[in-house]
C-alpha cells in the first residue's frame, strides 16, 4: 500500500510545502521521488479578495487565473502520475482491516492478564522469601501472618455489550456489536473454529451481557496455616515449612512461563499491528517488556510496583 500513497496538498505557494517536512520526520509511508522526498502536488485554493463593498479587487482576477493555470497544471501532473502506479484490491484492505480489529481486541485482552500473571509471579517469591526468613517463628506459630496483593476481579454494569467468559470469569471483549447471547459467535473476538482469541475457550462458555469484569488489587493479611492448608489438601499429606517454599517455588515458576507466554502473544500481535499500519519494527521480547514497564510506571495503578519488579526480572532473565 506504501506505494500507492501520495499527497495533494491546498493552499501552498511555497517551492515545496512545509508539511513535506512534517511527514518525513514522521516516517509517514508513501512513494518517494528520485531525492528521496514524499511524491506531492499542489493546488492553491486561496480565497478570492473582495473589498468591504463586496466587489472583487482590481488585479485579483490575474492573480486568480494564474492560480487556477498552476493548479491546472499540477493536476495534469497528478493524471499522468496515476496510471502507472498499481492498482490495490479494496477487498485486500478490508481484510487487512479486519485483522488489525481482531489483534487489537486480542492485545487488549491479554493486558489485563499480563498484569495479573506478573502480580502473582512477584507475590508467590515474596512469600516464599518471608517463610524463609522467619521459618522457626512459622514452625512455632501456625497462625504466623503476612500480607498478600491479590487480584481480585468484579463486575462493573455497563451501557454497551460485553462478551464475558463464564471459564475464566472475565471480559474478553468491550464494547461488542452482538446484542444477543444467541448471536455471540458472530463476535470477531472469536476464531473462525468458535475458539476465543483472548482466552482460547469456546463460544459456549460466552455470553453477551451488559456488564464487564473488571480486575482490581486488594491486599490481604494471610495466616501460615491457611497456606499451609492449600498445599496439604492438593497432596493430602502433612508438609513442612521447607516442602511449601518448594511448592511456592514451582507455582512462581508456572506463573512466570505464563507470564512470559502472554507476553510472546502480545508482542507478535503488536507487532503485526505495525507492519499493518506501514511502519514494520523489529520488536523483541524485551523491546515489549520495556513498554510494559513504561505503561506500569506510567499508569501507577495498584499492585504496579511489583508488577514492574516482576517484568524487571522477566526481563533480566530472558538477556
Amino acid at each position: 500500500m506504501e506505494e500507492n500513497i501520495i499527497f495533494c496538498v491546498t493552499h501552498c505557494d511555497d517551492p515545496e510545502p512545509e508539511v513535506i517536512d512534517t511527514l518525513l520526520k514522521a516516517s509517514v509511508p508513501c512513494v518517494k521521488n528520485e531525492q528521496d522526498r514524499p511524491v506531492y502536488f499542489c493546488f492553491n485554493n486561496s480565497d478570492i479578495p473582495v473589498r468591504s463593498d463586496n466587489k472583487i479587487k482590481v488585479g485579483s482576477s490575474i492573480v486568480l487565473q494564474k492560480q487556477w493555470e498552476k493548479s491546472m497544471e499540477n493536476m495534469e501532473k497528478l493524471f499522468t502520475f496515476l496510471p502507472n502506479q498499481s492498482t490495490k484490491s479494496l477487498i485486500l484492505t478490508q481484510e487487512v482491516l479486519k485483522e488489525r480489529r481482531a489483534l487489537q481486541i486480542i492485545l487488549e485482552g491479554l493486558i489485563p492478564k499480563v498484569q495479573e500473571q506478573t502480580l502473582k509471579s512477584h507475590e508467590l517469591e515474596k512469600i516464599k522469601i518471608i517463610l524463609k526468613e522467619h521459618e522457626a517463628d512459622v514452625e512455632r506459630n501456625k497462625h504466623f501472618e503476612y500480607e498478600e496483593k491479590v487480584t481480585k476481579k468484579r463486575r462493573i454494569p455497563t451501557d454497551e455489550t460485553s462478551v464475558n467468559c463464564f471459564e475464566c470469569v472475565s471480559t474478553c471483549h468491550h464494547p461488542c456489536n452482538i446484542p444477543f447471547s444467541k448471536l455471540v459467535y458472530l463476535s470477531e473476538v472469536f476464531y473462525w473454529n468458535a475458539e476465543c482469541r483472548v482466552c482460547g475457550h469456546g463460544q459456549n462458555t460466552h455470553f453477551c451481557e451488559r456488564y464487564k469484569w473488571e480486575t482490581y488489587v486488594e491486599t490481604e493479611t494471610k495466616t501460615y496455616q491457611e497456606l499451609k492448608n492449600k498445599y496439604e489438601s492438593a497432596s493430602a499429606e502433612k508438609l513442612s515449612v521447607q516442602t511449601i517454599c518448594e511448592r511456592l517455588s514451582a507455582e512462581f515458576q508456572t506463573s512466570e512461563r505464563e507470564a512470559l507466554k502472554l507476553i510472546e502473544t502480545a508482542k507478535k500481535c503488536l507487532q503485526r499491528l505495525q507492519e499493518i499500519a506501514l511502519k514494520p519494527e523489529l520488536l523483541t521480547t524485551t523491546d515489549y517488556i520495556t513498554r510494559l514497564i513504561n505503561d506500569e510506571a506510567l499508569n501507577k495503578k495498584p499492585g504496579y510496583i511489583e508488577r514492574i519488579k516482576s517484568l524487571e526480572k522477566l526481563k533480566q532473565q530472558i538477556i
